[in-house]
């Protein structure tokens, strides 16, 4: 299967469901894990990572895991974009393929890549904080291998990665976050002192001339040794949940403190959405900011989060090359057309 086949489906992850979906985008989860029997990839020979690629390929096919695999070099530099603005890869991954290989389920939204910083590096995206649940679903993969392949793991320090960074359990959370109010009454440095304070990572996902286009945070845990998986997922949980409560009642409050220059913003939004020709990425992303809150407020009523949320990957560059329209057409009117017709329901 080709990366640009089912280009225009909607990722499982960005549906309409999870916990807090008004505030929560999606999750990312990933696990890093390491074979005894070879060095880290980076002191691996070519021939070292392909007998390695191949011997985990073939039992997993066995086993019916994963049954998409890219040998991401051999994937162009457009397709390798693709994923990137699917959040399944990184862009260093993107710049620099070298011999990674990436495996991947038939909905595209859980894998493994293989032979990058590690050998084994699973990930999983869903929607909401659904995080012990989604957590199962990466060990269980994980079990499969661990049963043929003899893993990395010290009595003390835990599982062996090559970065000290990711030694312990190698469990990185990522929640991805629509936090508006909190943007509008400038508490984000009051975020980011506490996530510091606490072991947390937030940053902006889309950032242009330091500010945080779209309103779209990231909310990461820094450490993966000493606490169990289950203590990592329990405090990430928490920590994210009081970040929500927070943009909860900053909406609230501009609500009742503004809430007619709130409502213009978004039917300002709504008004330029519907109706511009072009619209650059950095443009649309604060529109979309505005309209996804009007429609959590209850204000705009004719759209749904798929809309929403399928929208900040369907107006990035390498989508809109692939998505079947006429070529005629520059990368900022393509992205207008395509906004438009999903709200008025054609549904491209």
């Amino acid at each position: 299967m080709r990366i640009t086949d089912r280009i225009i489906e909607i990722p499982n992850y960005l549906k309409d469901g999870g916990s807090y979906n008004d505030v929560v985008i999606f999750t990312r989860m990933s696990m890093r894990r390491n074979v005894s029997d070879y060095y880290f990839p980076n002191k691996m020979t070519d021939d070292e990572r392909e007998e390695f690629r191949k011997n985990i390929t073939e039992y997993l096919e066995n086993k019916k895991l994963f049954p998409v695999h890219y040998k991401l070099k051999d994937l162009s530099f457009e397709e390798r974009g693709i994923l990137v603005e699917r959040f399944i890869l990184n862009e260093r991954l993107e710049a620099k393929p070298q011999d990674a290989f990436l495996m991947l389920n038939n909905e595209i939204d859980s894998g493994l890549i293989l032979n990058y910083e590690d050998h084994l590096i699973f990930f999983n995206l869903f929607p909401g904080l659904e995080v012990n649940q989604n957590f199962e679903n990466l060990v269980s993969s994980f079990y499969i291998i661990s049963k043929e392949f003899k893993i990395c793991i010290d009595e003390q320090f835990g599982y062996l990665t090559s970065s000290p960074f990711y030694t312990g359990t190698g469990i990185i959370l990522e929640a991805f976050l629509h936090l508006p109010g909190i943007s509008i009454t400038n508490r984000f440095k009051e975020i980011v002192f506490d996530a510091t304070e606490k072991g947390f990572i937030i940053y902006p996902y889309f950032e242009e001339k330091g500010s945080a286009s779209g309103s779209i945070f990231v909310i990461r845990n820094k450490f993966t040794l000493k606490y169990s998986e289950e203590e990592i997922m329990e405090y990430f949980k928490k920590f994210v949940e009081n970040i929500i409560m927070i943009e909860y009642r900053e909406r609230k409050y501009i609500m009742e403190n503004a809430k007619k220059e709130i409502e213009d913003r978004i039917w300002r939004a709504y008004g330029v959405l519907m109706f511009a020709k072009l619209l650059m990425f950095d443009e649309f992303l604060n529109l979309f900011s505005a309209f996804k809150l009007g429609l959590n407020y209850g204000i705009i009523k004719d759209a749904n989060i798929d809309f929403i949320n399928k929208m900040i990957i369907f107006t990035q560059k390498r989508h809109l090359k692939y998505i079947d329209m006429r070529n005629n057409l520059t990368e900022d009117e393509k992205r207008a057309l395509i906004v438009q017709a999903n709200i008025g329901g054609k549904n491209v």
